[in-house]
């Protein structure tokens, strides 16, 4: 599978597992099998699974960073759609070195363009945008 499939599966399992089951954390196979019935080779699979258990785990870490860059919004009030894509987003930017900012913002953008309204990919672009200028002049 390629990886654009793959974040778009983590993206899904992050919706399913943050909005539809209440607190309790979901099984990750029982999830996966749930989104998807396809058969993943190991990379794919290995991304899928430290992508979507490292949301998870470190949602309350995104949660701060996220926080100061919604223009007036709390996380509460976003649009659920928008606010997995920014957890989704800030986790690879934070964590998965490998994958090019441009690539995760773009890909990003496209997850908020196919699952959510329409001026979405625009304050989500423009929300990673911030948090990226920012941790730039921090460096």
């Amino acid at each position: 599978m390629s990886r654009k499939t793959d974040r778009e599966i983590v993206y899904q399992m992050l919706f399913s597992s943050l909005f539809n089951v209440g607190d309790d954390r979901v099984d990750f196979e029982q999830e996966l099998s749930s989104i998807s019935d396809n058969t993943f080779d190991n990379e794919s699979y290995e991304y899928i699974s430290t992508t979507y258990n490292g949301v998870l785990n470190k949602k309350d870490e995104l949660n701060k960073i996220i926080e100061p860059y919604l223009n007036g919004f709390e996380l509460k009030r976003l649009y659920k759609t928008d606010y997995v894509a920014l957890l989704l987003a800030v986790y690879e930017l934070k964590y998965n070195k490998e994958i090019p900012t441009k690539v995760v913002i773009n890909e990003v953008v496209e997850l908020c363009k196919k699952f959510s309204a329409e001026k979405s990919a625009k304050y989500v672009n423009g929300v990673i945008a911030s948090i990226i200028k920012e941790s730039k002049n921090n460096e």
